[in-house]
């Protein structure tokens, strides 16, 4: 299969991975809201979140694996794998009692900065404890997820990812309504983590008859080879993952407990575009490294300049449903004391207005080796996020602070960043503005006109009725686009490519 039929296929199925992954979100929030309350589900997230900011452990390793793995493939390297994976599994095991031992450490002296009731402080400590005994098995197996990607093996990534996720869902509607609480929930979390990661293990194993791993294979300069180039990536994923897990520690720590119960209707909407940006990038990495490997410039270019374009029709008016169905949504879903949170889901998504423009670029720059740039759009962003957020939710007294923390800077640091960006990848902006922004912004009064006609003949009584109107609007803007913002040549090829996936 050539590298765009291969693309194409692998975004799809991520993208269909995604939908269910999150679906199976929106179903649970409203029901461990009714379950186990605001306060314990607020304890949960931050768990999550903790544990989330220890995956900067990492260091940049996962990714660098992905990139290292698709271009010695293609270069049938088959020694440098072995050798790329023995040091990096060292590695992950050493991060997994790292951070078993900060939670524990956690469990007994960092939970009590946090606005916690009294009555939950115990089950807040197990959880922890149980997070980190859990991440003594689950670190090592991660490895081999990136491993599959690195492969560009997809397809099974996300069909187990569906598989375990509506496992999860089954798991956690039984267990908590015969009154398991946070601790059920948490090792039901960690175990389909677990379980899934293994069959990538198995799989791995057998797919790659070659693999195998030795004490001798463990060198220093292979350490070498990957943390010089995993470092800059690192620091770029310590930043962007701080604009996200500072805003639940903000809450946490300025707001009671329960606000970050609040801020997760908002956040799963952003959540929902963000994720379906990073599959776009996901499956780029790979295969610009193995374009990059093979010295195909031109083709790099010029998938920065489609995929873009495409990244955009399928997120835009995404974000132009949700933004206009907001009021509807939040209600329908979460209930009329949650009116509150729709200004704020409307504020979040916004975000993604003009961001989807560049959706791939920073998975291009990583797969070329040109992150310095992104380094450094990454920490002003951080930073602004975090002096923003501090002092609005103080000011505000209200977790919508740390939504305008996030929005602000990223809205006044968007044609600073596309400027280098364009200088960077030697694009110029005419050709930007005619292959990505022309043919995709201004055919987006008719996914509003349609929002905006549906809404005057009929108000949507239930969520189902505004998923519906959610999926013409979307359906409205991609019908257009289909005559409008594709040539003829990618009309072809997107009925080729349909076909094959068909097949």
């Amino acid at each position: 299969m050539n590298i765009k039929k291969r693309l194409v296929r692998n975004t799809v199925i991520n993208y269909l991975s995604t939908f269910v992954n999150i679906g199976v979100g929106f179903v649970l929030l409203p029901f461990l809201l009714n379950i186990i309350g605001p306060e314990q589900y607020g304890i949960y997230r931050l768990v999550l979140t903790l544990a989330g900011y220890l995956a900067l452990m990492q260091i940049g390793v996962g990714t660098t694996t992905v990139k290292f793995v698709a271009q010695h493939l293609a270069k049938n390297e088959h020694q440098e794998i072995n050798k790329l994976l023995t040091n990096s599994l060292l590695f992950y095991t050493g991060i997994g009692f790292i951070i078993c031992l900060f939670l524990i450490i956690s469990a007994f002296y960092l939970i009590g900065y946090f606005n916690i009731p009294e009555e939950f402080l115990a089950d807040a400590r197990l959880t922890l404890i149980i997070s980190g005994v859990f991440s003594l098995f689950l670190w090592p197996l991660i490895l081999f997820r990136k491993v599959l990607e690195g492969m560009q093996e997809y397809i099974l990534t996300s069909g187990y990812t569906i598989i375990f996720s509506v496992v999860r869902l089954c798991l956690i509607f039984y267990f908590l309504s015969e009154g398991g609480g946070i601790i059920a929930l948490i090792i039901i979390y960690f175990t389909t983590q677990i379980l899934q990661n293994l069959v990538y293990l198995i799989y791995v194993i057998k797919k790659l008859s070659f693999l195998k791993f030795g004490v001798e294979l463990v060198s220093n300069a292979t350490y070498k080879k990957i943390f010089g180039f995993s470092w800059v990536l690192f620091a770029i994923q310590v930043f962007g993952m701080l604009i996200y897990q500072t805003d639940r520690i903000v809450l946490g720590v300025f707001l009671p407990i329960s606000s970050l119960a609040l801020y997760e209707g908002p956040w799963k909407f952003h959540s929902l575009i963000r994720r379906m940006n990073g599959i776009i990038s996901s499956a780029v990495i790979p295969a610009t490294s193995s374009l990059d490997a093979m010295e195909l410039k031109r083709k790099i270019i010029e998938l920065f300049l489609r995929g873009n374009k495409y990244a955009v029709i399928l997120i835009l008016p995404l974000t132009i449903s949700i933004i206009m169905m907001a009021p509807y949504i939040v209600i329908y879903w979460l209930g009329s004391e949650y009116h509150g949170v729709i200004f704020a889901t409307q504020l979040f998504v916004s975000y993604w207005l003009l961001n989807c423009s560049f959706s791939l670029s920073g998975a291009i720059l990583i797969a070329t080796n040109k992150m310095k740039y992104l380094l450094w759009y990454s920490i002003s962003v951080t930073l602004g996020n975090l002096i923003i957020s501090i002092i609005l939710v103080n000011c505000l007294n209200n977790f919508i602070g740390v939504i305008w923390g996030t929005v602000i800077p990223y809205y006044i640091g968007y044609p600073v960043y596309l400027y280098f960006l364009l200088k960077l990848l030697k694009i110029p902006f005419s050709k930007f503005l005619n292959r990505v922004i022309i043919p995709t912004y201004p055919i987006a009064t008719f996914p509003i006109i349609t929002g905006i006609a549906l809404l005057k003949v009929h108000l949507p009584a239930n969520l189902l009725e505004t998923g519906a109107y959610m999926i013409i609007i979307t359906l409205s803007y991609w019908l257009i686009s289909y005559f409008v913002s594709f040539r003829k040549r990618e009309r072809d090829d997107l009925k080729q490519i349909v076909r094959s996936i068909v097949r």
